[in-house]
């Protein structure tokens, strides 16, 4: 059994960012996400081990990644890269559970593949929405469809 001594000690730096989840059920809550100083949240969610831990209501949960549908955080948590793309449209996106995210989709399209349904049809398997003051981090996984606007 460790020690608390030896629970620190494996204690690893991070940034507690603020954020709202939806899940797959299309109930949302408010929590605390644990991130690496420097990663992206996007490849954070997308990461390969299937829990992530989450503080909620002052308690550590530990969530499986797969359930989690959008995660919503204020601008300026994530890096800005949202200035060098170069297409812009907005969209709504129905999820599976019947919840809905709009927001301004923006991207660089790939030569020969211009369109909303190419870029959607890239193997990322998140998609980023720009609101006024936040950025929705979509699961592909969870998108019932795409709506332009």
């Amino acid at each position: 059994m460790a020690t608390s001594k030896e629970s620190v000690e494996f204690r690893t730096p991070v940034r507690r960012l603020e954020a709202t989840v939806t899940f797959a059920s299309g109930d949302s809550q408010d929590v605390v996400l644990f991130c690496p100083p420097g990663e992206d949240i996007a490849r954070m969610l997308v990461a390969t081990e299937p829990f992530l831990p989450i503080e909620q209501n002052g308690r550590v949960r530990l969530i499986a990644r797969k359930t989690l549908a959008v995660v919503t955080t204020r601008l300026g948590h994530d890096f800005d890269e949202e200035g060098t793309l170069t297409r812009r449209t907005t969209v709504i996106v129905r999820l599976t559970s019947g919840a809905k995210v709009d927001g301004d989709l923006a991207y660089s399209p790939r030569p020969g593949r211009p369109r909303v349904l190419d870029f959607l049809n890239e193997p990322d398997a998140m998609l980023r929405l720009w609101g006024p003051n936040v950025v929705h981090h979509v699961s592909k996984e969870h998108i019932d469809s795409v709506e332009e606007q």
